[in-house]
């Protein structure tokens, strides 16, 4: 665009206007030096915003990228806690059965006591008086193992409550990590949000601002070939020329220029062009070649191509990563889809096997168009085609 601008500007000097010509310059008008000067001075506060644009645009983005990359942390040390919360539950209640067992245990050994006081382990002390030291023996050691059993049952019961007691500590700590967590996660979440609304507030005025400036650039260079274009046919009448135009044949879609210097998501619909699905856009030279692959597409299996998704506005990505599961929306200002180089396809293509999909593989290449390799991998996005020149 520079070029061609530039190349205007010095067409101005070259092709001066006659003055016997009816197309001279009136006493107001503008001389073409003049309209240069005015050119080199739009053209230099255009560069100058889209460098401030496009500087605002990368801070914004280095500092989501931060942001992000903390919230994914964040994430991960959620799930994270959520399992400790998880595995100390479960031996809480693991601990909290064995207590019940023990407690059972306990409960049924003080109710046989309640019912019989004197246990047949204690039938020894009738042997006393026969003198039977054999026997007295064997009494005396049924009881050591009766009150071992005993002592070793209410252990058990102590040792188990206090396990299950701090087990039970110990997942609920747990869980008030876990929640917390969450909470902040969610707060963090919160906080891009608000940081990408604005940003994209912000970066929007930016954009308005240098599309006015290329608005009146483009008038001004319009004007001027329309200009030197009469010029040139008056001096070719007065020498005798009567070359022929005609048209200039090629796709009649869109003509607009393919060197976009707007920030990722920031492209005004102005710069854009419309493909045949209505409502969705793509970067001049992305969307003739589309034109093309959809009348390939539609001779081939009668109907259009299906579109769900193609240009992506900054504030739409950032909506899709924060509604979407992780790994499948790009870091908003990374996506190719906000560079209007890509799109999301349906009615077939959206399915790896399909007549359609394998169609597009096979064919989409010869307008420029592929299904990239992290797409057949992970996350698998059989439906995401980008347009590579």
């Amino acid at each position: 665009m520079l070029a061609s601008l530039l190349a205007l500007q010095a067409s101005l000097v070259v092709v001066p206007a006659s003055t016997s010509s009816p197309f001279s310059p009136t006493a107001h008008a503008e001389t073409p030096g003049e309209k240069a000067k005015k050119l080199k001075d739009d053209l230099r506060r255009l560069a100058g915003a889209e460098s401030s644009l496009r500087t605002q645009a990368d801070a914004a983005r280095a500092a989501l990228v931060v942001g992000t990359a903390k919230w994914e942390s964040a994430k991960k040390k959620l799930a994270a806690a959520r399992k400790d919360a998880a595995a100390k539950s479960a031996l809480a209640a693991e601990a909290q059965a064995q207590t019940e067992t023990k407690r059972r245990e306990v409960a049924q050994f003080a109710a046989a006591v309640y019912q019989n006081p004197v246990d047949s382990s204690f039938a020894f002390a009738t042997d006393v008086g026969t003198g039977d030291p054999l026997g007295q023996a064997r009494g005396m050691a049924d009881l050591d193992q009766a009150g071992a059993q005993q002592v070793s049952t209410l252990d058990g019961f102590e040792a188990s409550k206090i396990a299950a007691n701090i087990f039970e500590r110990q997942a609920k700590a747990a869980a008030r990590k876990a929640t917390g967590l969450e909470a902040s996660l969610a707060e963090q979440a919160v906080a891009l949000r608000a940081q990408a609304k604005k940003t994209t507030t912000l970066l929007s005025k930016a954009v308005e601002k240098v599309d006015d400036l290329q608005s009146t650039i483009d008038g001004l260079e319009a004007k001027e070939r329309k200009r030197v274009a009469k010029i040139r046919a008056k001096q070719a009448r007065e020498h005798g020329y009567t070359g022929g135009g005609g048209s200039s044949g090629g796709s009649s879609h869109c003509r607009k220029s393919s060197r976009l210097n707007y920030p990722n998501g920031l492209i005004p619909q102005s710069a854009l062009c419309a493909l045949p699905q209505s409502g969705w856009y793509l970067r001049a030279d992305a969307a003739r070649k589309f034109w093309k692959l959809n009348a390939a597409y539609r001779a081939h299996f009668g109907a259009n191509i299906c579109v769900n998704s193609a240009y992506r506005p900054l504030q739409r990505q950032y909506e899709l990563y924060a509604s979407m599961p992780a790994g499948y929306a790009a870091v908003p200002g990374t996506s190719n889809h906000g560079r209007g180089m890509a799109v999301d396809l349906g009615c077939g293509i959206s399915q790896f096997g399909t007549a359609q999909h394998n169609w597009m593989r096979n064919h989409a290449g010869q307008w420029g168009f592929f299904h990239p390799a992290w797409a057949r991998s992970g996350p698998i996005e059989p439906w995401h085609w980008e347009f590579g020149g």
